[in-house]
């Protein structure tokens, strides 16, 4: 939100905490873009991070069940094929190691123009994809 104010868009964006599980009303209108960051670390990876991320972040926020590793992304995925206006773009945080299943995830919903793109240390960090633009935008309810 401080981010948002900063770059004066507060009447263009809206940020919102949810449950990635239970998608927003479809009455909140249609979106150029979502941009999530869902929790994405699996339980079993908690040893291996730095004590500091495990000491202040809400661990809700960061892990999600090892055997469901993509719940969070495919119910933002599902969630933004009714929500997101056609040529709409869908960004999210993902776990370095299922980049290639968070591919074929949002192929599998739909999406066109899907890619993984890299952080700054070389890693797969982000998912990107389009609502294709053959589509029709959701009906308000």
């Amino acid at each position: 939100r401080r981010s948002v104010a900063l770059n004066r868009l507060l009447s263009r964006v809206i940020c919102m905490q949810a449950d990635a599980t239970a998608s927003p009303p479809l009455s909140m209108g249609s979106f150029d873009m979502i941009v999530s960051n869902p929790p994405y670390v699996c339980r079993s990876e908690a040893a291996g991070m730095a004590p500091h991320v495990l000491r202040h972040e809400p661990h809700e926020a960061l892990f999600v069940d090892d055997d469901d590793p993509l719940l969070f992304n495919a119910s933002i995925a599902r969630y933004a094929t009714r929500a997101l206006r056609p040529g709409g773009r869908l960004y999210f945080e993902i776990n370095t190691a299922k980049g290639r299943e968070t591919a074929a995830l949002l192929t599998q919903e739909g999406f066109a123009d899907v890619a993984i793109r890299r952080d700054p240390f070389g890693l797969p960090r982000y998912a990107v994809a389009t609502r294709p633009t053959n589509t029709s935008t959701p009906t308000q309810s």
